[in-house]
């Protein structure tokens, strides 16, 4: 099971790694912490397009999670979103 968790973060692109690591380094890890669509699109620099789709595979791997409410969708890091940051970090130092 765990490598294919390994296998999956593998496949993760550029844009979902930087997508990930911006829900990390705002400290985006819980529901309570969770930052609007609007303002991760304005910190990750993607187009409207891939941003969604970045979105979509990352909650469909359960890397990420999502809090809806009244105006805004809101999303936040889960523990399987740390955990493939961490595999990536270890796999460039190494």
């Amino acid at each position: 099971m765990e490598q294919y968790f390994k296998d999956v973060v593998g496949e993760l692109s550029i844009d979902d790694m930087n997508f990930l690591g911006v829900l990390y380094d705002n400290d985006a890890t819980a529901g309570f912490k969770a930052m609007t669509h609007s303002v991760v699109m304005d910190k990750v620099g993607l187009s409207e397009a891939t941003f969604r789709k970045v979105v979509y595979r990352l909650v469909a791997n359960k890397f990420i999670s999502t809090v809806p409410n009244k105006r805004q969708h809101s999303v936040y890091l889960t523990h399987y979103g740390i955990a493939a940051l961490k595999i990536n970090v270890e796999g460039v130092s190494a």
